[in-house]
């Protein structure tokens, strides 16, 4: 009896021996596919209200239960298919089992925002322009005292300031800060010579303003009227 042990555990120990080392054992699981290797295929994407994008599971074949932890920022589909609502900030969450995985969503209201920044004289008017489609684009001053713009994008300048024209085409706009600015006035240029009359106490541009006779008027320098004290004539100057 002692001698048939003693065969039996020799035996054992020569097949363990002789086993490979990656041979699984009897009654051990084989598995093909780790949770651990599964993962969403963005971390974090971005996008532009009222447009979608969807999120797949990458390193498994199981099927994942999607939510958002706001639906009014983003939307997400049960084959998990992200659409953009609003503008912010969201999280959207595909779990698989008692595993989790999630990808951080940005909701922008534009895709592009291009600005230009423009001087104008108060009273001129400037037509505005963009790559977009005008019939699609809408126009708006951020005051309509300072610029007032009309729907075709011809800006009018009303008074001296500063504000903003928004050009919205679909998901882009267009910024234009406007700065208006009064009319530069340039003065005059001073006659070498003016005009007195016989009685009167200013001088004048020319002999017969008002009732001036010409025929009694004399000519001088304008250095000379002003140094004998004669003021300009309002009519003429």
């Amino acid at each position: 009896m002692k001698k048939t042990k003693k065969l039996l555990m020799l035996l054992t120990l020569v097949l363990s021996l002789a086993m490979p080392a990656n041979m699984p054992v009897l009654g051990a699981l084989s598995t093909t596919e780790t949770v651990s290797a599964a993962r969403l295929n963005y971390r974090q994407i971005t996008l532009v209200k009222g447009r979608s994008q969807r999120l797949a599971m990458v390193g498994t074949a199981k099927k994942a239960k999607w939510s958002t932890s706001d639906r009014r920022i983003v939307s997400v589909s049960q084959s998990g298919v992200v659409t953009g609502r609003r503008k912010g900030t969201a999280r959207i969450t595909a779990k698989i089992g008692n595993s989790r995985y999630s990808c951080k969503v940005i909701v922008k209201k534009y895709s592009s925002i291009t600005w230009q920044h423009l001087t104008m004289e108060k009273g001129n008017r400037l037509k505005l322009g963009t790559t977009a489609r005008p019939r699609k684009t809408k126009w708006k001053s951020s005051d309509p005292n300072i610029v007032f713009v009309s729907k075709k994008g011809t800006a009018r300048a009303v008074n001296a300031g500063t504000c903003k024209i928004y050009a919205t085409a679909k998901t882009q706009r267009y910024i234009f800060k406007i700065t208006v600015k009064a009319p530069v006035v340039t003065p005059a240029p001073q006659p070498a010579s003016v005009w007195l009359s016989e009685t009167g106490g200013r001088y004048h541009r020319i002999p017969n303003c008002g009732n001036m006779d010409p025929s009694k008027a004399r000519q001088v320098s304008l250095s000379e009227a002003q140094r004998l004290g004669y003021p300009a004539c309002s009519n003429c100057f």
